[in-house]
């Protein structure tokens, strides 16, 4: 058999994306010869956006990228879930207009998806604008990955499919989402591909999974796969430093959070919750919520969730969400306490409004976009403030930068062109993250019998690189020859 048909029968799996070096920018690439067809068929699973460095190294990495797919080859491209990281190059594809492909979603995915990519193409757009006026950066030829007319346009090529069932998107190739914990609609996948000789190859990817300590809007459990052939798997918190029981952890960073809103509220200052707007917002929104009922002192105190993509996503969770999830989010929503504020005109008068402490969970969670910025020229300065970070941020990030300040012996941080003196009170929480565990994410991959290739991506260097270790280990202790890989961008595997 020639080496050519071998590679005919074979499925190609190539590792195109900046998942293989860092924690964002997820994407990577599949090529199945459909005996049917007659053709190739090609697979992008996510488009996720690469957030790591200057926003000049986020463009040119995320620009490399794109320069790879050929979006009038491509014939389908999977979601699991909506975090930026993993779907918001996604337009890219239909701004060619030579996309005949379908996009493959949960329901979920689909009714929320349109707006976090408004939000993408805006933030992009304005990336853009920033790239071309700065004097270090200006001489270039920068052009948007996608423009808001192609978000619009990307709502034709959408499909949503259910849960637990195999569904054929060829005659010779299939696709089950699994449950997941990560986020609201977020799921795992399962590829099915049947070759010539009736054999399956099967795929499974994890994409980012769940922690199961988180309590709201997490209504179902989570289910890796059963077999596979290749298994892909998110790394985040591989490092053993990480290794920590996030149950009684959660409990010691519940009673920080209680502790540190109830000193700062009645010493007269304000609490600064930077979040992610999606999922995160309404979760840190529950627990807050939670801490005043119990807390009679707080019960005047005012809880502002402030930002346009917070609260557009809170009126669509409003509408989906089922069970109780829609009894918390309908809770959470008519609580007096809330005030819910769009614009940045609503920010500035609630920023210069000194008559009340108040709680603002504002987005965005790594503070390098959002009226959060604005909220923490005014909260740093004081020492009756208090900002509580209650997730992941990247190394460059501002609130890399603010969460570090004690380490790097910073006494001040330029946000926009102000530099802002840093004297409040810093918490960081780190058991709220939606990333599973590390004992939580080495069970997992063990529970799918894998039997040719584990791979690992989408965490840094050490976190892969000791996750392989302790995963190997279990393997060994389990007689299994399972290999174990940590791909190199670009890398191509066949199976």
């Amino acid at each position: 058999m020639s080496k050519k048909k071998d590679k005919n029968n074979q499925v190609k799996l190539s590792f195109i994306s900046n998942n293989t070096v860092s924690v964002t920018g997820s994407s990577m690439q599949l090529e199945f010869f459909d005996r049917d067809l007659n053709r190739n068929i090609n697979i992008l699973l996510e488009l996720g956006m690469s957030q790591e460095g200057s926003k000049l190294d986020s463009y040119l990495t995320n620009s490399k990228l794109l320069e790879k797919i050929d979006t009038k080859s491509i014939d389908f491209v999977i979601i699991p879930h909506i975090h930026n990281d993993h779907s918001s190059l996604l337009p890219y594809v239909v701004s060619k207009y030579d996309f005949n492909g379908k996009v493959i979603t949960t329901k979920e995915n689909k009714a929320m998806l349109p707006i976090m990519l408004a939000d993408s193409a805006w933030i992009i757009e304005n990336d853009i604008d920033w790239l071309k006026k700065n004097k270090k950066t200006k001489n270039r030829n920068y052009v948007p990955f996608y423009k808001m007319q192609d978000v619009e346009n990307l709502k034709d090529y959408m499909i949503d499919i259910p849960e637990n069932e195999i569904i054929n998107l060829t005659n010779n190739i299939q696709i089950k989402f699994l449950p997941n914990m990560h986020c609201y609609g977020s799921v795992s996948v399962e590829l099915f591909f049947k070759d010539s000789a009736s054999r399956v190859h099967k795929l499974f990817y994890s994409s980012d999974i769940g922690n199961i300590q988180n309590e709201y809007f997490i209504s179902k459990k989570q289910q890796p796969a059963k077999n596979s052939n290749v298994s892909i798997y998110e790394s985040t918190y591989g490092e053993r430093i990480k290794d920590m029981n996030y149950k009684k952890l959660r409990k010691e960073e519940l009673e920080l959070l209680e502790k540190t809103i109830k000193t700062t509220i009645l010493n007269g200052g304000d609490v600064l919750i930077p979040c992610f707007a999606f999922q995160r917002t309404p979760t840190v929104a529950m627990y807050v919520k939670k801490i005043i009922e119990k807390n009679s002192c707080l019960s005047g105190t005012k809880i502002i969730i402030d930002g346009k993509l917070s609260n557009d996503l809170l009126d669509v969770f409003e509408k989906i969400c089922e069970g109780d999830d829609k009894n918390n989010i309908e809770e959470l929503l008519n609580w007096d306490n809330l005030t819910r504020i769009r614009s940045f005109k609503e920010t500035a008068k609630l920023i210069d409004d000194k008559s009340t402490t108040k709680i603002i969970i504002s987005s965005s969670g790594m503070m390098e976009a959002g009226h959060v910025k604005e909220w923490a020229k005014n909260i740093l300065p004081n020492k009756r403030n208090s900002i509580i970070f209650i997730g992941y941020s990247v190394e460059g990030s501002l609130a890399t930068k603010i969460k570090q300040h004690e380490e790097t012996h910073q006494k001040t941080v330029k946000i926009d062109k102000n530099i802002i003196l840093m004297n409040c009170k810093i918490v960081t929480l780190n058991s709220f993250s939606s990333h599973a565990s590390r004992r939580d994410l080495i069970n997992y991959i063990m529970q799918t019998n894998t039997s040719n290739h584990i791979c690992l991506v989408h965490g840094s260097t050490d976190a892969k690189l000791e996750l392989a270790e302790d995963v190997c280990k279990r393997l060994e202790d389990e007689c299994l020859s399972t290999k174990v890989i940590i791909p190199k961008k670009n890398q191509v595997i066949y199976f």
